[in-house]
This record gives structure tokens, sequence and C-alpha cells, in this order.
């Protein structure tokens, strides 16, 4: 990592470091010339595909639009490829799943999932697969918006087979298919970029991805339970998600392509129809300091206040005792409260939230 004050091409002064992986390091910088801010990249050459030391240059440049972080500048030095772009103000959706680890809020989280459909279908449209389609990858403006960017792994699109290449990737978001030919033959579709989008809706929606990769040695153990287990349903993990959002979600990630929405512009239109009723979300804001496993807070879309709903632990190891109050008055609500058991309380937090409307 270069120490901050570090002036690149005698342009570019080193603020701040945003990170580093194997793609190569970005840096938050200072452009002496046109005095803003910006996000400077220095490129990992171990890391360049086939498309060219300037590839992710030259496919932001082609891929200009209001769901896609602009270019700013490319160049090299020291033969490093080095590629600026504007700077994203508010941060990644990762930042904000990082800080909200029980999921967003479900309206921002769709609102941002279909800026991202945008993005990634003018790529397609370009004949451009992203190949890493993620919550680190989805970039925040000072508008809140989001942007797709990062992209050093996409692949161009053979009009023959409809695949591209694969470069790289992230197990938490690859489509099974990826998955399951991992290594110098994969090929990525449009199907397995809406997989990557769906994986990503959920990984914002539950806090969490769509396979729990914890405990898994090795690469090829993780391959193995991408390319080869289903997706957990998205209520099993977040059951607060609108039931009408969770079946488009679980839908596009399907194992079988042909399963899922055809395109990006289908899963944001699927994602678009519009949720009524009680708005439920994850908070945990009493905290296990007072024994409580999980909280959801709901409040209606018109009249009707806001309700608390806690689970905490039972008599017995594997029992789950769920209590529903007035959030303002603290009141009990009888047709709030069940128990459960560890494996089904899930299923029981979903039908309380039904009663309670």
């Amino acid at each position: 990592m270069l120490p901050v004050g570090s002036l690149i091409d005698n342009r570019y002064e080193i603020l701040d470091a945003l990170g580093s992986g194997g793609g190569g390091e970005v840096y938050r910088v200072r452009d002496h010339h046109e005095g803003d801010e910006v996000a400077l990249k220095i490129i990992n050459p171990a890391t360049l595909t086939p498309l060219g030391g300037w590839a992710e240059a030259q496919i932001l440049r082609r891929l200009s639009d209001n769901h896609i972080l602009p270019i700013r500048n490319a160049f090299a030095q020291a033969g490093h490829p080095i590629v600026v772009t504007e700077i994203a103000h508010q941060g990644t959706v990762d930042d904000r799943i990082t800080a909200e680890p029980v999921g967003l809020d479900t309206l921002q989280a769709i609102r941002w999932i279909r800026q991202a459909c945008q993005g990634i279908s003018r790529a397609h449209d370009l004949g451009l697969v992203h190949n890493d389609i993620k919550p680190g990858n989805l970039f925040l403006t000072a508008n809140n918006d989001c942007r797709v960017g990062d992209f050093g792994f996409a692949g161009l699109i053979d009009p023959g087979t409809g695949s591209a290449p694969v470069y790289g990737g992230t197990f938490e978001t690859m489509a099974p298919e990826v998955a399951a030919s991992w290594g110098p033959l994969a090929r990525a579709t449009v199907a397995s970029d809406v997989y990557s989008l769906a994986a990503t809706a959920y990984w914002m929606l539950a806090g969490q991805p769509p396979h729990d990769l914890t405990g898994l040695a090795t690469q090829a153990e993780v391959l193995s339970r991408v390319s080869t287990v289903p997706a957990r349903r998205l209520r099993d993990v977040a059951p607060h998600v609108p039931d009408p959002i969770a079946r488009v979600v679980d839908r596009a990630l399907s194992m079988t392509p042909t399963d899922r929405p055809s395109t990006p512009h289908q899963l944001s239109a699927d994602l678009g129809r519009p949720v009524n009723g009680r708005r439920w979300r994850r908070t945990d804001e009493h905290g296990s300091s007072l024994g409580h496993l999980a909280c959801w807070r709901g409040t209606a879309s018109g009249h009707g206040g806001a309700y608390l709903l806690c689970m905490t632990q039972g008599a017995r190891a594997a029992q789950r005792v769920l209590t529903a109050v007035h959030a303002t008055s603290g009141n009990r609500i009888s047709r709030g409260c069940a128990t459960a058991t560890q494996a089904t309380w899930p299923g029981v937090v979903r039908r309380v939230m039904r009663a309670l409307g």
C-alpha cells in the first residue's frame, strides 16, 4: 500500500486507502488538475484478463450509463495499469450490510438491486457479462443511488454460444453452473449474472449470502456446496421479507438457469411489483444482553402504529418463545405470541407476522 501524501502521475495525491484484493489496490485521491476527489485503482498485472491491459477502462467507457460507475482517466505507471473512476461518496452496499448485519430495509434493498439490474442490462446489451456481481461491487452515490462497478472480470459473450469466459468471481454470489465448471473452461451467461444479482439481493435482505460457507476448509468444498446444493430459501433465513419479494429472489436462485428470470430487466420488473400490508424489518434492538435471540419491528403502510416481535430462549434448549407488543405502549398482543422450536421458528414467525396484519 502506498503512503498518504504520495503523488501519482504528478496529479493524483493519495488521501487514504479504500481497499485491496487480488485485482489490485484502490485509493481515495485528490485530482490536482480538476480539483476534486476520485477513486484510483492500481491494477495488479497478474490479474489482467485476455481482453487486454486496458480492459476495465475500455469497458467502462463503452458502458457509460447512469447505473454504472463512470471512468475519469486511464494510464500506466511503472508497468501497472491505473484506472480512475468517480468516487462512491456513500461507500458500497457491502459497507451498509456490515453496518446492519441483520439485513437492510426491504424497500431500500429492492431499489438498489433494481438499479444494479439496469446497469448489468446495459452491459449485456453491449455483449458483456460482469462475472462478479456482489455487494462490494455496488457503489452508492451522494444521492443514495446504486451504481455497478469493478468490471475487471467481465467477459465478452460469444454470439454463437451465448456464453463468455470466466476470469474470476465471488463464491458467495456465483451461479451453480459456473461453480460446477470452475477453472479454465468455466463459462458465464446472462443467466449466471441474473443468479448473482439475486444472490446479492438475498445478501442485502438477509444480511448473509444464500449459502452458508462457514466451516468449509477448501475451495473444492465451497465449489461443491455452491454447485450442488440449492440456496437456502430466503424466508427461512429472513422470515420478515414479504412473500412476493422472496418468491422472486428464490426463483432467480434456481439451480436450473432456464427457470430464472430471462434477463436482469425481467428480474427488476418482478421485484418492482407493489408490496402491500405491514412492513417488517429485523432490528435485534434488544440484543443478547436481554436474552433476545432476534427482534423484528413492523410498521403499517397506512395507520395502525408499530409492533415489536421478539424471540427468546424457552425453557428447553430447542424451544423458542415469540412475544409481540405494541411498540409505543409496550402492551402485549395475545395473537402475536407463540412458541416454536429451533427448526420451526422461521415458519412460526411468518405466521405471527401474518396474524398481526
